[in-house]
């Protein structure tokens, strides 16, 4: 007897999703490759103004502990934020752990950064407000729904 196979549930959530939860997950996707892209190109700012005489209109202050912060915390953000949009992609978890751990890296950075140094450049307000803004977005019903597979309004039991 030829047992039945039973169609992946990921796939049928894929197929039977509305367009809006597609559309939520492309700008998640974007805005991820937007932070990580940005968060490159912050590194190897810093990294050039290190090693080189950069114009004035690139100068960033650059001592070894501004480079510490920017080594320990926002370059593992951006690989995070790789991580984050191929699972985003392939629709895993572990691409939105990724993507929370991205922000989360991004923002303990900034928070150093702006209780160690007297000097606040204004991409240090502006990574602030972009990562609060994906953490909100991040936790919306919408992405939520598409990792989770359902969404519950009624709380669980413990029976």
């Amino acid at each position: 007897m030829i047992e039945p196979t039973l169609p992946d549930p990921e796939i049928i959530a894929q197929k039977a999703a509305p367009p809006a939860h597609q559309a939520t997950m492309g700008v998640a996707r974007g805005l991820l490759i937007i932070e990580m892209i940005g968060l490159l190109l912050i590194v190897a700012a810093y990294y050039f103004n290190s090693i080189s005489d950069p114009p004035l209109w690139l100068s960033l202050p650059v001592s070894n502990e501004h480079l510490l912060i920017v080594t320990l915390f926002l370059l593992p953000a951006s690989v995070l934020a790789l991580v984050g949009v191929v699972g985003m992609f392939l629709l895993r978890t572990v691409g939105w752990g990724s993507a929370m751990l991205t922000q989360g890296m991004m923002l303990s950075g900034a928070l150093l950064y702006y209780f160690r140094f007297d000097h606040h450049p204004g991409l240090l307000y502006l990574l602030m407000v972009y990562g609060i803004i994906m953490v909100l977005y991040l936790n919306s019903v919408d992405i939520r729904t598409r990792f989770s597979g359902t969404a519950t309004s009624e709380p669980r039991s413990n029976l």
